[in-house]
C-alpha cells in the first residue's frame, strides 16, 4: 500500500488513512498496554489467567472511532468528486465518475450492530450501546479521530509478554434464575410471559431446560441489515437515555429479542453459558478498561503467581 502511494498520490491517495490504520496496528504490536488481561477460560481449581491477550476495551474503542472516521472521510472525498463533476470543476470521465463513490466501507451498518452485540454479550465494555455512541459520534456530530498522532509514533519495541497471574472466579455463573441469556423484562410485561413464545425460548442445557430470550437462529450468525439501520438511526435516541440504568449486557438481550441477531441453529446454550461468563466479569468488577497492575491490586480479589495447574495455591484462594 505504501508502494502504491508513493508511485502514483493522485490516483491512491484514498488509501491514506487506510495505510496509516496499517501502520499504527503494526508499531502498536508490542504494546502490551493496549491489551486486555482478563482470560476468558477457566482451569483447574476454576481460575482464570490475569495476562495481555486481546486488544483492550479502550484501544477497541478509539478503532472503531478510527475506522468510522475513515469511512466518514471517504464520503466527503467521493461527495466532493461528485459535486465538481456535477459544477463542471471536475472533468467528467471514467476514473472519476468511479471516484464519485466511497472505494470502500470499514463499518457497515450490519457490522456495528455485530461490534455492539459481541462486546455486549461479552460485558467487555463498562456500559452498553458503546459501539453505537462511538458511530453517532463521528457520523451525526463530526467528532473524527484520523490517526493524526501516528505519523510521530515510534514502533513499541519488542518484549516477552508479561508472565500471567491466577484470579479465583469459581465458574461462570452464579445459578440464579436470571443468568445467562434469560430475559425477565420481557417475561415482566407479557401476560403470562414465562409459557408466551414471544418472551421466551426453551432450551436445553447441561444443567436442564432453561428459558431465555426469545431469538431468531439461522445456519449462521447474521445481521439483518434494514433492522441494523433502524435500530442505529431510529432507535438509538431512544436507548441512549436508558444507559444509564442497563447493564453491559443489556444491549445483547435486547438485539437478540428486537430480531437483528440470528444465531446459529444449535448453539443457544453454548451462547448462553458465554453470557454468564461476562455477567461474573461483570459482577466481579472486570468489566471495561483494565490493567495487569489494577486487578493485582484489587484485595476484594484472589490473585496468585502460583500456577493452579502446576503447584499448590495459597489457602485463601482454595
Amino acid at each position: 500500500m505504501e508502494t502504491l502511494l508513493n508511485s502514483d498520490p493522485e490516483k491512491y491517495g484514498y488509501m491514506m488513512y487506510l495505510n496509516r490504520i496499517q501502520r499504527y496496528l503494526a508499531k502498536r504490536r508490542y504494546a502490551w498496554e493496549d491489551r486486555h488481561p482478563v482470560g476468558r477460560t477457566i482451569y483447574s481449581g476454576g481460575y482464570i489467567k490475569i495476562q495481555p491477550d486481546v486488544y483492550s476495551p479502550l484501544f477497541l474503542e478509539r478503532l472503531l472511532h478510527i475506522c468510522c472516521s475513515v469511512d466518514f472521510a471517504e464520503q466527503l472525498r467521493a461527495d466532493e468528486v461528485l459535486l465538481g463533476i456535477i459544477d463542471g470543476s471536475v472533468e467528467d470521465n471514467a476514473h472519476n465518475r468511479r471516484m464519485a463513490e466511497p472505494q470502500f466501507r470499514l463499518v457497515s451498518e450490519a457490522a456495528l450492530i455485530h461490534i455492539d452485540f459481541m462486546w455486549s454479550f461479552h460485558h467487555f465494555n463498562a456500559r452498553p450501546y458503546r459501539a453505537l455512541e462511538i458511530y453517532h459520534k463521528v457520523w451525526s456530530y463530526g467528532v473524527l479521530d484520523l490517526l493524526e498522532d501516528e505519523p510521530e509514533m515510534n514502533p513499541v519495541e519488542r518484549t516477552p509478554i508479561p508472565e500471567p497471574y491466577w484470579l479465583k472466579v469459581g465458574r461462570w455463573g452464579d445459578d440464579s434464575v436470571t443468568t445467562g441469556l434469560v430475559d425477565p423484562m420481557a417475561e415482566m410485561v407479557y401476560f403470562d410471559g414465562g409459557d408466551d413464545p414471544r418472551a421466551a425460548r426453551s432450551i436445553s442445557t447441561p444443567d436442564g431446560m432453561k428459558k431465555i430470550v426469545t431469538f431468531c437462529q439461522d445456519d449462521e450468525m447474521l445481521i439483518d441489515a434494514d433492522s441494523a439501520s433502524f435500530i442505529i438511526h431510529e432507535e438509538y435516541p431512544r436507548l441512549r437515555t436508558m444507559i444509564d440504568g442497563y447493564t453491559p449486557g443489556s444491549a445483547a438481550l435486547y438485539y437478540l429479542r428486537f430480531g437483528v441477531i440470528q444465531i446459529a441453529k444449535g448453539k443457544a446454550a453454548m451462547y448462553d453459558r458465554m453470557m454468564q461468563r461476562g455477567q461474573t466479569y461483570y459482577q466481579l468488577g472486570l468489566s471495561g478498561q483494565q490493567t495487569m497492575e489494577s486487578i493485582i491490586k484489587r484485595k476484594d480479589l484472589c490473585v496468585t503467581e502460583k500456577d493452579p495447574n502446576v503447584g499448590v495455591v495459597p489457602a485463601m484462594c482454595a
